[in-house]
């Protein structure tokens, strides 16, 4: 029996519930889920077919050596220089690629009139932190000093992130402060990964529910942090002790998800700190029901638009 709150009707009829244990992550299986989300990437045919978009494939110069992939999703009436939203995929800090739910951010692109730009990033456990936040903030920092040449505006820039590319987000937006890094308009995290010590409520709640349960946040936590001892607030924004001058937030996280309790006690972190944060806390939403098509989550899509849209000055 589920130990946690009820379900969203329509989303309860969405899935089937599997008993428990069945879907947790393991070292084992983390080649299955790879494969499953490559399953699901869409293709530049399919991400044109979603909006009207182009796709354009760049590679950032690494300072230290190597490229990191870009996919560059541009509105077809883009008139320069245009805001942009840095999108960094999920995956459980150990699967997914920049086509994760890119069909999903070319429509964001059209509706807002910005630039999407989605960075791949190494995987753990073969490249264990910092390797995934420094080949965001490589991307990043290429696509600023490129800013002129592909008609974006470095000023009007929002990083976007979702569950596990959200905490990358987040480790991303305070290292550019910390070190004087590109400036952020906004946060987007939906549904992030904050905290490894997997000790909240909610992680106990959700403790072998649906696609992202306890044993499989343990699994990924360990094979991304590898054998550090001490775990910065960079791998896990939820261990920072100072807030203060981290851009605008919104975060959104549903009330079935492991990740509940972090993220309210994040928003309240930042809140605290002074950081304008917007919180939408949505009513028996599990990890990813934004994936269905459900009134829930068309509301949350078109709340989320909103807001971007007005921190953008478009409405």
């Amino acid at each position: 029996m589920r130990n946690g709150p009820p379900l969203d009707v329509e989303l309860e009829k969405a899935v089937r519930y599997v008993p428990s244990g069945d879907y947790s992550m393991r070292p084992a299986t983390i080649p299955a889920l790879r494969r499953a989300m490559r399953d699901q990437f869409a293709t530049d045919a399919e991400i044109v077919e979603a909006a009207p978009v182009s796709v354009e494939h760049r590679v950032a110069v690494s300072p230290k050596g190597g490229g990191v992939p870009l996919i560059i999703v541009r509105p077809i009436d883009q008139s320069e220089p245009t805001p942009w939203i840095y999108h960094v995929h999920g995956g459980g800090l150990v699967a997914g690629g920049h086509r994760s739910g890119l069909a999903t951010m070319a429509t964001l692109a059209a509706e807002t009139n910005s630039v999407v730009v989605s960075v791949e990033y190494r995987l753990a456990p073969e490249h264990p932190y910092p390797a995934a936040v420094d080949d965001c903030l490589d991307g990043l920092e290429w696509l600023v000093g490129s800013a002129s040449d592909l008609g974006i505006d470095p000023k009007q820039l929002i990083v976007m992130g979702g569950s596990a590319g959200g905490g990358i987000a987040a480790g991303m937006a305070l290292r550019c402060r910390d070190e004087h890094g590109p400036t952020i308009l906004s946060l987007v995290l939906v549904q992030p990964m904050l905290d490894d010590r997997n000790e909240s409520p909610s992680s106990y709640e959700m403790d072998g529910d649906f696609l992202w349960d306890r044993t499989s946040n343990a699994t990924a936590w360990a094979a991304y942090l590898g054998s550090l001892s001490e775990v910065p607030a960079y791998a896990a924004p939820a261990r920072a002790e100072h807030l203060e001058d981290m851009p605008a937030t919104y975060l959104e996280i549903g009330g079935v998800d492991i990740f509940r309790d972090e993220c309210l006690q994040f928003a309240q972190a930042l809140s605290q700190a002074r950081v304008p944060v917007e919180l939408h806390l949505w009513p028996g939403g599990f990890h990813g029901f934004d994936a269905h098509d459900t009134q829930l989550s068309r509301q949350a899509l078109a709340v989320r638009t909103q807001y971007i849209r007005r921190i953008l000055g478009q409405s």
